[in-house]
């Protein structure tokens, strides 16, 4: 370009209706919100116009925790269910029982769980799957309902 050439530069939001000389963010960006930002660089002088496109991808942070879709779950079973005499009866017992899901807004390894549940020596959890399953047959006269507390906790450290 030629040292007096006139020149104006404009950066446009492209998804946005509205364009602006100058945009200025403050803050900070949120990939859960937008996870992509496009730029439009517009190069102008007297007869020419050049126009450059930029694509921005957020890269996801894990900043948002796991949430159960509900706080209160429940689940029924059979008393005695899948009970046969063997041997040993209770020997490799698991019947699932429910399974726990929650839900957590990040993207990729951000977003994979881990379960747990609190201490309970009739029920258990497959702490990858959510899968909550009896250890051993269940008698109602003996024990008629079995509260539990579960949590689930993100894989990777935020």
């Amino acid at each position: 370009l030629e040292k007096n050439s006139k020149q104006d530069y404009e950066l446009i939001l492209s998804n946005q209706i509205n364009s602006y000389t100058l945009i200025v963010k403050q803050g900070i960006f949120d990939r859960e919100i937008q996870s992509e930002i496009n730029l439009r660089f517009i190069a102008t002088d007297t007869f020419l116009t050049s126009i450059y496109d930029l694509k921005i991808y957020l890269i996801d942070l894990n900043d948002n925790p796991s949430e159960f879709s509900s706080n209160v779950l429940q689940f029924y079973v059979e008393e005695l269910e899948n009970y046969h005499m063997t041997e040993h009866p209770f020997e490799n017992y698991q019947l699932t029982i429910g399974y726990l899901n929650a839900i957590d807004p990040d993207e990729g390894e951000n977003a994979l769980n881990k379960y747990e549940l609190e201490l309970n020596s009739l029920v258990d959890i497959d702490s990858d799957t959510g899968r909550l399953y009896l250890r051993k047959p269940l008698d109602r006269e003996q024990i008629s309902q079995i509260e539990l507390k579960a949590k689930a906790i993100n894989i990777v450290e935020p």
